[in-house]
């Protein structure tokens, strides 16, 4: 039967491999331009979090997108009508560019900080509990960024208009670049529950650690003065 530190090192290691997964697949999904489609005769027009607009034909160079910049003014070199006369990105848009790459850094992170959990502390050490507090603490930003633009995306697909008249027959969409960004999360999520019930447990250890100290100070305080006052009531007797 394994002993209690080899299931830890086993945890450990799906931690680590699933966190391994989720950041091998955020890139993939952030260089994904496919997170808002447009699907329209033969063609499809693709929107992603990056700040590039591509347009892609099913039957002309096998699919491939040909891509512009947000900026870019002379669209119709590159997109046929009526993707030539797509609306500009919104600003929240534009700042979401950067939240994938603060996740990719935090992602790092918390891997390197399992990874020393795993194999440089010893259980019901110091350092071992502040390396849990503080994957927890990164954590929580984690999710909050992961599933801010989850929503944010996801909702902006069928709400925000990217064309003006909307073609009749076309339709608008979630692309895969969304999909492989929410499954990333769900790499990481899974991953981010397998450590969570350890702070229940460490916030209790911690707790109950904090009564001894207290109950010992206080009796280490009242015994002289018990001790005194033993002294005072015995009577003097005479030789």
């Amino acid at each position: 039967m394994a002993g209690p530190k080899s299931q830890g090192c086993t945890k450990y290691v799906c931690v680590i491999v699933l966190l391994a997964i989720s950041l091998f697949m955020v890139p993939f999904a952030f260089t994904n331009s496919a997170w808002t489609v447009i699907e329209y005769n033969y063609g499809e027009f693709q929107r992603g979090i990056r700040p590039w607009d591509c347009y892609a034909h099913k039957d002309i160079d096998e699919g491939e997108a040909k891509c512009l910049e947000w900026g870019s003014v002379d669209r119709a070199k590159k997109f046929p009508p009526p993707f030539e006369k797509v609306l500009p990105s919104s600003s929240l848009s534009r700042a979401l560019n950067w939240l994938p790459r603060i996740i990719i850094i935090l992602l790092i992170l918390v891997f390197l900080i399992e990874f020393y959990h795993c194999c440089c502390t010893e259980s019901n050490t110091k350092n071992d509990e502040l390396c849990i507090l503080v994957e927890f603490g990164i954590n929580c930003v984690l999710g909050f960024l992961w599933l801010f633009t989850l929503f944010y995306k996801g909702i902006t697909a069928y709400t925000t208009v990217i064309i003006e008249p909307f073609p009749p027959g076309a339709q608008q969409r979630l692309g895969t670049g969304w999909f492989l960004f929410l499954l990333s999360f769900i790499f990481f999520a899974i991953s981010a529950l397998i450590m969570l019930h350890e702070v229940p447990a460490l916030l209790k250890k911690r707790g109950h650690q904090r009564v001894p100290t207290g109950h010992h100070e206080m009796s280490r305080r009242t015994i002289p003065s018990n001790v005194a006052q033993h002294y005072l009531n015995e009577p003097i007797s005479s030789h």
